[in-house]
């Protein structure tokens, strides 16, 4: 029983180390996670997301496979170093690597290039 919690305790440990390195940013969270991030389509503008909301590109908001609704994340290009701080609304994810789906006004901020893979680190801001 006790190698079992053992087990479990060293898995949940490297859910949170894996991929991030330090993200310099000074929050209190630290780095949630690490990877690439994928975008909204102009054509997606007013669907319906997974949280009832009806998704507009002009709001900072994104999709996440595991943060809880309402999570507010801070998205920084790895490339750039711009960041913004955007609201979990939704969970539809493309397939692939990806680990958020951001808004067209996130992307922007962002300096994002729709025409190659962006590297961003997540920072939990306020867990939803």
């Amino acid at each position: 029983m006790l190698r079992k919690i053992y087990l479990l305790l060293i898995a949940i440990s490297a859910l949170f180390l894996t991929g991030c390195g330090s993200s310099g940013s000074g929050d209190e969270a630290g780095c949630y996670q690490k990877g690439y991030a994928a975008f909204y389509t102009f054509e997606e503008n007013g669907t319906l997301t997974s949280y009832n909301e009806h998704y507009e590109r002009s709001r900072l908001t994104a999709a996440h496979h595991d943060l809880p609704y309402g999570t507010r994340v801070k998205v920084t290009n790895l490339s750039n170093g711009r960041s913004t701080i955007v609201t979990i609304n939704d969970r539809n994810m493309p397939d692939g690597d990806y680990i958020i789906k951001l808004s067209e006004k996130a992307a922007t901020e962002l300096a994002a290039s729709k025409e190659k893979p962006t590297e961003v680190s997540l920072d939990i801001v306020k867990w939803g």
